[in-house]
């Protein structure tokens, strides 16, 4: 049984639910798929260079465009993209904690029992995701 990845999950998720209606008025879909690291699913990625190295057939003297000079634009739009989902990482993040924070004092003030220890395995798993969503950041953009 072959094996999908999520980010393949949901592109194929997207392709059928807006693929019929692109198709009704014959036009090209292509879902955009990130992971919640900055990840940018492959067939999405392809699409946005096609567009870059387009964008600058038009607008060059030449005609064409350079390899290097599609690939740096392509570097700059990843980046921005990637500061975009990081954003929202982080206020999912802090939005989690808030309601974790919120859980724990509602909890410790109907059970004053509640151990230290149990505090703190739910901060350092938060910790560790908010490294996680900071740090895989750098790499989704090589």
């Amino acid at each position: 049984m072959k094996r999908y990845s999520i980010d393949t999950i949901v592109h194929e998720q997207k392709k059928a639910k807006y693929g019929p209606t692109a198709d009704r008025y014959n036009l090209q879909f292509v879902p955009a798929v990130f992971t919640h690291t900055g990840q940018i699913h492959a067939p999405f990625k392809s699409f946005v260079m096609e567009q870059i190295r387009h964008k600058l057939i038009a607008f060059e003297a030449e005609g064409k465009a350079k390899a290097s000079r599609v690939k740096a634009v392509m570097k700059w739009w990843t980046k921005c993209i990637s500061m975009v989902i990081a954003k929202t990482a982080s206020r999912n993040v802090a939005f989690k904690s808030d309601k974790l924070m919120d859980a724990l004092f509602q909890e410790g003030q109907s059970a004053p029992q509640t151990p230290q220890t149990f505090f703190d395995a739910d901060f350092e798993g938060l910790a560790s995701n908010a490294e996680v969503y900071i740090f895989n950041q750098e790499d989704s953009q090589e």
